[in-house]
């Protein structure tokens, strides 16, 4: 069994939807949401008393002939109820689960329990049909396998029309309700190029990632943390302590930045629309350098939010002048990128001050 590989010159995206199933659909759902769980946890079992006793690494294909007795068991005949296809997926999640421990980028899989655990459930497309509305282009009907009617899903944007959902994963939360991820396989254009009035410019934004705001725009405008920041806090305060374990300028460290927020979304936004994110380096002294004038000032503590330039005078808010100075920087670095490129070649998604070389950074 060979994953999919996704078409040439499409991005993997999915779109999130509140579902409200009937109550006989409920029940089903909480039983497949059971029977992943179950063959999760076997298939853990499985392949870690292979190795134990025997020295034997087990992967998808083993543990896939090893459902296909668990279904046929006496005792175990009720995870015939269940879609098989969303079994294998509980296998084969468990499969990526060793793949990132053995690469070093996770822990080791460990066995989900009812009430701790994520319920959620995952269809292919052997799993689930889907009939696209001709009236309302990229909504329609989704029908889960075992189930006999389709899913009541609320709508609250369409999916790109035209194309077929290559993945389902059904969820509930604590508080009981459900919803469906929809991953499809969509051609994202590239945004045109956007220049300024006077003299032709590229059109950019200065960010500043703070701790009072989740970004700081150099218009002045401010976007609070979400709030699954504080569901998440506590994941969140995990990575970053991991993050000051590891050395400076490893591997590991730069795969435990990738874990934490922001950078990471931009990075692929950018990627898609044709956009360039250029990165500061982190010792450029945006904080204190005056925005009107250019004077650098002493150091700031963190708890002092506003400040006024010895040089010029000028009352800066500190995230707000931040954000400027970066916007400054950025397209300064982004020009010598420009003016070094050979002809024909377009611009990376990502520029990273601190992998340019010295002469280009002083040039």
């Amino acid at each position: 069994m060979q994953r999919r590989t996704p078409e040439a010159d499409t991005r993997q995206r999915v779109y999130r939807y509140r579902c409200y199933p009937s109550p006989a659909q409920s029940e089903q759902l909480i039983k497949t949401f059971g029977a992943c769980r179950w063959t999760y946890n076997e298939g853990l079992a499985l392949r870690n008393k292979a190795w134990r006793e025997h020295r034997v690494a087990l992967g998808f294909a083993e543990s896939c002939r090893a459902l296909t007795g668990w279904r046929n068991a006496e005792g175990t005949r009720w995870l015939q109820e269940v879609s098989s296809t969303v079994l294998q997926q509980a296998l084969r999640h468990l499969d990526a689960g060793f793949g990132r421990f053995f690469k070093g980028s996770g822990r080791q899989p460990k066995p989900k329990k009812k009430g701790r655990s994520r319920d959620s459930a995952t269809y292919v497309r052997t799993g689930f049909r889907w009939v696209e509305d001709p009236e309302r282009p990229g909504t329609g009907l989704i029908a889960l396998a075992k189930q006999s009617g389709p899913l009541r899903i609320r709508w609250s944007r369409p999916l790109p029309a035209g194309v077929r959902p290559v993945k389902l994963t059904v969820s509930r939360d604590r508080a009981g309700r459900f919803f469906v991820s929809v991953l499809v396989e969509e051609r994202i254009e590239p945004l045109p190029p956007v220049f300024l009035r006077d003299g032709g410019a590229p059109k950019a934004v200065g960010l500043d990632l703070g701790l009072t705001a989740l970004v700081t725009l150099d218009d002045g405008e401010k976007v609070d943390h979400p709030r699954l920041l504080k569901k998440y806090g506590v994941k969140l305060a995990d990575l970053q302590r991991s993050l000051h374990r590891k050395e400076r300028g490893s591997r590991n460290r730069d795969k435990a930045r990738q874990e934490i927020e922001l950078l990471r979304q931009l990075r692929y936004k950018c990627a898609w629309y044709g956009r360039t994110l250029v990165i500061v380096d982190r010792f450029f002294p945006s904080t204190r350098r005056c925005s009107a004038c250019g004077v650098t000032g002493p150091k700031l503590d963190l708890s002092v939010r506003g400040w006024s330039c010895d040089g010029c005078g000028a009352v800066h808010d500190r995230d707000v002048n931040a954000a400027r100075n970066l916007r400054e920087e950025g397209l300064r670095l982004y020009a010598l990128v420009a003016s070094a490129l050979p002809a024909g070649r377009v611009m990376p998604s990502v520029i990273k001050a601190s992998e340019m070389p010295d002469v280009v950074l002083t040039a």
